[in-house]
């Protein structure tokens, strides 16, 4: 019997530590990310599964993590400034920010294919790419979208030859 005690006992007190626990590593979520975005040397955002969006204005000393509002997964992220900005990921899916992401709305992006990449010139044009082949674009700050048809491939944003000109690969399927 006095086994009996000792074992719900030593539970008890198990289930009371079990239960103040928090997430340490790593901080401050631990989804995948998928990609990011330096607006400026202590400016940066990143996004990335399960709607994870994360933002840093100390140069990456500490994070803030917003919640967009969606389950899906996020691939791309880009900011015109430090409150306007664009995210892109499954199902088509685009939203904007205008308060450097605490709020989220849905756009209209006139796609239901997965999108990798979102990337403007401007606050006011815009283009996003995906799978199949999917290009979309804007010239009206992602109001509306046009849906750009290309031929079955894989298009990926290359944004590191110029941070402000963008560069589309065009994969044939199956290559890879």
């Amino acid at each position: 019997m006095k086994i009996w005690i000792l074992i719900i006992v030593f539970f008890a007190i198990g289930m009371s530590a079990f239960s103040q626990w928090n997430w340490l590593n790593p901080k401050p979520q631990g989804n995948t990310l998928n990609k990011m975005f330096y607006l400026n040397p202590y400016t940066a955002f990143f996004v990335g599964e399960h709607g994870a969006f994360l933002k840093t204005i100390d140069g990456g000393n500490s994070w803030i993590s917003y919640n967009t509002g969606i389950s899906g997964n996020l691939n791309s992220v880009f900011f015109c400034n430090s409150d306007t900005g664009f995210v892109a990921g499954s199902d088509g899916l685009i939203m904007k920010t205008l308060n450097g992401g605490q709020n989220w709305n849905i756009l209209n992006s006139s796609t239901t294919k997965t999108l990798y990449a979102v990337f403007f010139i401007n606050s006011s044009l815009g283009f996003a790419v995906g799978d199949s082949g999917t290009i979309i674009n804007t010239s009206n700050g992602g109001q509306s979208w046009l849906l750009k048809p290309v031929a079955q491939l894989i298009i990926c944003m290359m944004p590191f030859l110029h941070p402000q000109i963008p560069v589309l690969l065009l994969v044939p399927r199956g290559l890879f």
